[in-house]
């Protein structure tokens, strides 16, 4: 009868979920937190009193001492424990009264509770009997210029009344007087520049002239032989052989003069380039005397001002040298007074240096419980998948045990369908039982 199976399979399924009730998530805002802290507390302490270390060597010795006293909470938990309702180091259980003093102290461990309270630490110095007379003598030479400084306050009271006698200090550097400067100057007295036409022209018809005087007889004398010869020969104006030797003379004759004329021509622009560079030669020597001139008064004027400054600086630090003294004058005692009091100043020996311990880590309770709440859940997880592939493998099978079943409702409930469903339920029951 695999209907009747049903109720054994789903009271495995149920037991399987009565597993959740079992994962109680950390609760840390309780024993958690509290042993946190207690740690914390506990590390903290342990630091602190491997930092107050003391030392001693040839100039002295440095002690710590803990002030410290009793806690009142050690007190009531002991209370409790004699009376039977403090819980024990496993933080379920009471702690019997008849319990060791070791697992009471334990038990207040986990609480971070001391016996005692620190109300702080002391530091005491001890020198030496050889520094201590050097501490001694220090403290009072150190009282002694203490003392001079003292002594010396009326005089720098006196001082100090009396105000700074502007009157008798020599006069300050007066303003510098401006002076005139050569701005714009006057080129109007330097020679003109000409052009060099004239000049130009005067030596080419000087050279022209003198070559003409030469050639004008020369081709006269020439001309006069040309036409006696070409006479006695029998020949007359008009003939070619005579034309012909007349213009072969004219031809000589022109290039002649034309010579002449292209030498006049060079001849004058060279005395014309003469004449402008004397020109121009004159004109600059002329602007650079007045330039020269400009300068020298410039110069002059900066000379001036610049002794103008140098006597105004002169007396501005002759007044300055007596303001300072004074100033020296109504300072002096209190400089004094400061050298007396800011001398040699006493000092404590150098003790033995030790290197200071570092910061330990406390154990992180929480992380742990953190991490032990997550491996339940985690095994949790891995019997509900279990569990689904268990249901689904009854919800596949459930047709064919049924038809198995129901022909023989007489039979033994365990035979057939019927062992079928029992085995299924059975092991369904078994997963979380």
């Amino acid at each position: 009868m695999a209907y009747e199976l049903i109720p054994v399979a789903a009271a495995g399924i149920s037991a399987g979920f009565d597993a959740v009730n079992n994962i109680k998530p950390p609760k840390f805002e309780g024993d958690v937190t509290e042993r946190q802290m207690a740690a914390s507390k506990e590390m903290a302490d342990y630091e602190a009193r491997l930092n107050r270390y003391s030392t001693s060597g040839p100039q002295g010795s440095v002690t710590w001492t803990e002030k410290t006293t009793p806690n009142q909470e050690y007190e009531y938990y002991k209370k409790m424990w004699k009376e039977g309702r403090l819980i024990g180091p496993d933080g379920r259980n009471l702690l019997s009264p008849s319990a060791s003093q070791a697992d009471f102290e334990t038990a207040m461990q986990l609480r971070g509770v001391n016996a005692t309270d620190s109300q702080g630490w002391s530091q005491k110095t001890t020198l030496s009997p050889e520094q201590q007379k050097i501490y001694d003598a220090q403290s009072a030479t150190a009282l002694g210029r203490n003392q001079i400084a003292q002594s010396m306050l009326p005089q720098a009271r006196s001082a100090l009344g009396k105000g700074i006698n502007y009157n008798a200090l020599p006069s300050a550097g007066g303003s510098l007087q401006s002076r005139d400067l050569a701005t714009g100057l006057d080129f109007s007295g330097a020679p003109d520049l000409s052009t060099g036409d004239e000049a130009r022209n005067r030596a080419e018809q000087s050279i022209y002239n003198r070559s003409t005087s030469r050639l004008d007889p020369q081709f006269q004398e020439q001309e006069s032989e040309l036409r006696t010869r070409l006479y006695n020969q029998g020949l007359r104006e008009g003939d070619a052989a005579f034309d012909a030797e007349v213009g072969k003379f004219q031809m000589a004759k022109s290039d002649a003069y034309q010579t002449a004329l292209d030498a006049a021509i060079q001849g004058g622009g060279a005395e014309a380039s003469r004449t402008y560079g004397m020109d121009l030669s004159s004109r600059q020597q002329s602007v650079a005397e007045t330039t020269n001139q400009a300068n020298f008064m410039n110069q002059a004027a900066a000379q001036g001002l610049s002794q103008d400054q140098a006597i105004s600086a002169y007396q501005n630090q002759l007044r300055q040298s007596a303001l300072s003294e004074q100033q020296g004058a109504r300072s002096q005692a209190i400089n004094e007074m400061n050298s007396l009091q800011s001398g040699q100043q006493v000092s404590m020996p150098e003790q033995p240096q030790f290197s200071p311990s570092g910061v330990g880590s406390a154990p992180d309770y929480q992380a742990a419980a953190q991490a032990q709440y997550q491996s339940q859940l985690n095994s949790y997880n891995a019997g509900q998948a279990k569990q689904d592939n268990l249901i689904q493998g009854i919800a596949a099978a459930a047709p064919l045990l049924f038809s198995y079943g129901g022909d023989q409702k007489q039979q033994d409930p365990y035979s057939y369908g019927g062992s079928a469903g029992a085995s299924y339920g059975s092991a369904s029951g078994s997963l979380y039982g």
